[in-house]
Parts: C-alpha cells; sequence; structure tokens
C-alpha cells in the first residue's frame, strides 16, 4: 500500500480513481434516524427532509429561561466583582503598539474571526488601518 501510495499519489490513474471512490464511499450518508429511533435507508423519499429539518430545528431551539433564575445565578456570586486595578486596566485604551504586536502573534491561514476577515488580511493592511 505505502509503495503504491508512494508511485501513484500524484499520477490521475487507476489507483488514485480507486482511492478517492473509496474515500468517497465512506463520506457517504446512507440512512438517517430519526427522533423515535426509525432507520430510514430510501433516500429518495421526503421522509429524509423532514428528519433533517427536525434535527437541525432541535439543535438550533432555543429554551425559554426564566429571567428569576438568571437573577438567582448571578446573586449566588458567579461573577465575583472586579478589584479598581482590574478595572482600570480592562478599561484602557487599546494602543496601536498593542493592536500591531497582536497582529504579528495571529497565525496565518487559520479560521477568521467573529469578524469574518483572516489574520493575513491585517496583516497586509496595517499601515493602512495606523492613519
Amino acid at each position: 500500500i505505502t509503495q503504491n501510495y508512494f508511485e501513484h499519489a500524484n499520477k490521475p490513474g487507476r489507483w488514485l480513481v480507486y482511492k478517492l471512490k473509496k474515500e468517497n464511499q465512506k463520506r457517504t450518508i446512507y440512512q438517517f434516524v430519526d427522533k423515535n429511533g426509525v432507520i430510514e435507508t430510501d433516500l429518495e423519499k421526503r421522509i429524509i427532509i423532514v428528519i433533517v429539518r427536525e434535527y437541525f430545528e432541535n439543535l438550533y431551539k432555543q429554551d425559554i429561561v426564566d429571567p428569576n433564575k438568571i437573577e438567582e445565578y448571578l446573586k449566588e456570586g458567579a461573577l465575583h466583582p472586579l478589584s479598581e486595578n482590574k478595572k482600570e486596566i480592562l478599561n484602557k485604551e487599546i494602543t496601536l503598539s498593542e493592536l500591531k504586536e497582536a497582529t504579528k502573534k495571529q497565525k496565518s491561514n487559520k479560521t477568521p474571526g467573529p469578524d469574518g476577515f483572516p489574520s493575513e488580511l491585517y496583516k497586509e493592511i496595517g499601515e493602512v488601518l495606523e492613519n
């Protein structure tokens, strides 16, 4: 297997097609299980759409939270009050040198942050952002 991989990995031939087919078969979904535990294997039926939709609806459903429970949780001391020194540090303005340092430390080719922009963008346009 290792010898075949070494010899044929970069060549478009039968061996590569065979390997890609096997890999594709591993990733293919052949059955779904509904919320009652019933296995559905006929992928042509519309029931599959219902199963998938129900699954994701339940996955992203937000539970109703009682505001009184939130207040009670916060009053129990889940959050510790910050000292004045820590408050000053956290409220301090972010300096340009801190931004530059943070940008340098970011690794390339990683998933973008909440803003959707990769670190490479900030590294490229850093000087423009300074102005």
